[in-house]
């Protein structure tokens, strides 16, 4: 299996997990769990990165988080390594938290945005136990589950200042009562019907339709893609990529056509707005 790409770039959208390691516990009480947002609140505001949607599970957390600056990495690299220190410190213990890197995948706004919110707002109702549960009580669980963000998707006094609710609620008339109660309904109905966004997925990495998946392609000198990365975007070995890139820079250089042509598509490229 090829390692998911990381894609970075201003603007970008991003569903973010992160699995204890061998699928233990991140959170041993709610004094972990408290400490984990109070780090997550000072690390969005550090890095200007707005926050969507949260919730927090036994072993495992989902973000929905936006990078006006382009800096996912270094945002989520502090911000692993702060609670990592915090709960081995707490509970004196040494050595890897997570099970691995945090995983990550790219989000078209447009189209899965607010269809991805609702999907880790669901994560708490689709544990095996509560799987068992009759809808009704499912529904039950999921209004009175306390570590998400959904509070404030459905009650202006449960909304926190480090969260951004007006992106996603905006598709449903704002953040007004009504906006609410319109969100609140859909959720019910993806209960019913079972929302999985599992099979969207492009690659381990990009959640959206064809045209932003072809527009990602050309990123590679904006966001920093390597030849082996630009190599498995497009099912070729890394080894043409390099060949390719060099004899289109040596043409360049020797043909005054081909020089213009790359000079223009370069400026094309450089205005695209993802």
């Amino acid at each position: 299996m090829t390692r998911p790409l990381r894609i970075q770039f201003p603007g970008a959208f991003y569903h973010v997990t992160n699995r204890g390691n061998a699928k233990r516990s991140i959170f041993k009480d709610d004094e972990d769990r408290n400490r984990f947002l109070k780090i997550l609140s000072q690390s969005v505001q550090t890095y200007s990165v707005h926050l969507h949607c949260f919730v927090l599970m036994k072993n495992h957390f989902h973000l929905l988080v936006e990078t006006p600056l382009g800096n996912l990495g270094e945002f989520m690299r502090q911000f692993n390594i702060s609670y990592t220190s915090h709960y081995n410190r707490r509970h004196k213990r040494v050595g890897h938290l997570y099970q691995g890197r945090y995983k990550s995948i790219l989000v078209e706004k447009d189209s899965y945005l607010t269809m991805l919110s609702r999907y880790i707002h669901l994560n708490p109702v689709k544990t095996a136990a509560i799987k068992k549960l009759v809808p009704e009580q499912r529904l039950q669980y999921l209004w009175a589950y306390k570590w998400s963000s959904l509070p404030g998707y459905l009650n202006l006094a449960e909304q926190l200042d480090f969260l951004n609710y007006d992106t996603v609620l905006a598709e449903y008339g704002g953040g007004i009562q009504s906006g609410m109660d319109s969100y609140k309904q859909e959720l019910v109905k993806d209960l019913n019907t079972g929302l999985n966004i599992k099979n969207e997925i492009i690659g381990q990495s990009i959640l959206g339709g064809k045209e932003f998946v072809s527009r990602i392609k050309v990123l590679y000198k904006y966001a920093s893609l390597n030849n082996r990365e630009v190599g498995e975007l497009f099912e070729v070995d890394y080894s043409t990529v390099s060949q390719s890139r060099k004899r289109l820079l040596e043409n360049a250089e020797k043909n005054e056509t081909v020089k213009l042509t790359f000079n223009k598509i370069e400026t094309i490229l450089s205005r695209i707005k993802i």
